[in-house]
């Protein structure tokens, strides 16, 4: 005979059981921290090509400091954040796209690589993440800043994190692979092999750090998944599934993400 308590706890451990197979068979992660002095909306694209597929991942009122997390779609080849946020009652607007462009020199046009096998094999494993500054204009000089990055160029040459950025014809030194413009990242998939397929219109002048991005080869921990999983069960609006994606959320805290506590 099978008791009360036995069942219970049968049903406890599958339910953990459950929520772990759930964030084990998810993709790599990726992570967006809101930057000081920035706040309001973001929103959350897996793209193909630079084209962007709806539904959203997630959207999200953010506050500095806030981060939304979530892991990598099988599908896409390409990331964006976009933050729109109001200055002196003028709405400002930041876009951020992970890229992978790479060159066939068979096809002899370039073509976008998908983002979840590249995180897996191309973070090196001693180092376990990579971090993408997302510069931003907290001045509100530009109305709308497009950030594209190549992400094998900047995994190659990665540079810390700073609170301000000087931006020459799109480009800055301490950002290998950025582009930035005031238009949005057009990929040409035509350009020549020894040009940036990324294009935009280029701008010049000072940013701030706005924020920075985290990709990490694998998912989140065991026991964040096993609170996160069953999150997933009691906080379906925040956790649905999109188009492949295993998870998305807003987190404030280190006391709540360590609990896998999700949600404002």
């Amino acid at each position: 005979m099978i008791s009360t308590k036995g069942v219970a706890w049968a049903v406890v451990a599958a339910m953990v059981m459950g929520a772990c197979g759930t964030v084990a068979d998810a993709g790599p992660s990726w992570e967006w921290t809101c930057g000081t002095g920035y706040n309001g909306f973001a929103t959350v694209h897996g793209t193909i090509n630079g084209v962007i597929i709806e539904p959203e991942i997630g959207t999200e009122i953010v506050d500095p400091g806030d981060k939304l997390y979530g892991n990598s779609p099988n599908w896409a080849t390409d990331m964006r954040v976009k933050l729109v946020g109001f200055m002196d009652g003028k709405a400002h607007v930041s876009v951020w796209s992970w890229d992978l462009p790479v060159y066939d020199p068979v096809d002899r046009r370039w073509q976008m690589v998908q983002l979840e096998p590249w995180q897996r094999k191309r973070i090196p494993p001693w180092q376990d993440w990579l971090i993408l500054p997302t510069p931003g204009d907290s001045l509100g000089d530009f109305p709308e800043i497009h950030v594209g990055v190549d992400l094998n160029q900047w995994c190659d040459d990665p540079r810390p994190l700073q609170q301000t950025y000087f931006v020459i014809n799109g480009t800055c030194p301490d950002l290998p692979g950025y582009i930035i413009g005031t238009t949005p990242i057009v990929f040409n998939k035509d350009a020549p092999p020894d040009v940036n397929p990324l294009e935009t219109t280029p701008l010049t002048g000072v940013l701030s750090l706005g924020g920075y991005g985290t990709l990490t080869p694998e998912p989140a921990t065991m026991s964040l998944l096993a609170f996160g999983g069953l999150g997933m069960l009691m906080r379906r609006r925040d956790f649905t599934a999109k188009r492949g994606v295993a998870a998305w959320s807003p987190r404030q805290s280190t006391r709540a993400s360590a609990l896998g506590v999700c949600g404002k």
